[in-house]
């Protein structure tokens, strides 16, 4: 997801603009036009809590808690697409959930059946 906003917890001024990458394992904020290409990544089995908070003007915010206590607060331009991270990522962080979903992948990749409640 394109211009999602990675907000300092320590200065609420301070917002750095960049891409939000999904992916089996991690999630992944690249910024925008800084020549060294900052990168975070967060383990999904990291993450302790998610939380989708009230849509502003600005975007929906989301908010990741980490199991080793770190926060990360991003912006998301669409609310569609805040929904969407958030749905995948409470699937992804759970230990469970992560052998469903890697499953699903294979038998789509073979084109069977896919299971129902995933």
């Amino acid at each position: 997801v394109e211009n999602v906003r990675l907000l300092d917890r320590l200065s609420s001024r301070k917002a750095t603009l960049g891409t939000l990458y999904l992916t089996a394992t991690h999630v992944i904020f690249v910024e925008n036009g800084s020549e060294a290409r900052k990168e975070t990544w967060v383990l999904h089995s990291q993450i302790s809590s998610i939380e989708k908070q009230a849509t502003t003007a600005t975007g929906c915010p989301l908010l990741i808690r980490c199991k080793n206590f770190q926060v990360i607060q991003l912006v998301i331009p669409q609310e569609r697409d805040c929904h969407d991270i958030y749905i995948s990522l409470i699937r992804l962080a759970r230990p469970g959930m992560r052998r469903k979903l890697a499953q699903k992948s294979i038998l789509m990749l073979k084109g069977e059946n896919i299971m129902e409640g995933v």
